[in-house]
C-alpha cells in the first residue's frame, strides 16, 4: 500500500466542490463558532441547543458540544464531530434584531 497525500487548503474541500456564492453552510458555520444552535443533518438527526466549538476549514470538520444534564440523572457533556457535508441546516435564535446580527 502506498501513502495517500491529502491537499490541505485554507478553504473547505466540500465548499470548493459545491460552492454557491455566499450560501455555503461552511461559511455560516465558521461565523457561528461559539454560538448555541440547532443543527439538522441530512440523515434527519437533530442536535438541539449545541455549541459550535470549532470548525476546521481544511477538513470540513465541525466540533459540537452538548451540555450534560444534572437532573433527573447525571449525564456527562458530549462532544460530536461532524462533516459540514452532512449538515442540512443550522438554526440559531436571534435575541435582538440589530445591525450586528449576521444572517
Amino acid at each position: 500500500m502506498g501513502s495517500v497525500f491529502v491537499e490541505r487548503s485554507k478553504d473547505c474541500g466540500f465548499c470548493n466542490k459545491h460552492s454557491r456564492t455566499n450560501k455555503c453552510i461552511c461559511k455560516k458555520i465558521a461565523e457561528l463558532v461559539g454560538e448555541t444552535v440547532t443543527i439538522r443533518t441530512k440523515s434527519g438527526y437533530e442536535f438541539t441547543e449545541v455549541e459550535i466549538k470549532a470548525f476546521d476549514p481544511k477538513t470540513c470538520c465541525v466540533t459540537l458540544l452538548e451540555d450534560g444534564m444534572v437532573t433527573p440523572m447525571r449525564m456527562p457533556a458530549e462532544v460530536t464531530y461532524i462533516c459540514c457535508e452532512d449538515i442540512e441546516s443550522v438554526t440559531r435564535e436571534l435575541l435582538k434584531r440589530n445591525k450586528n446580527n449576521k444572517f
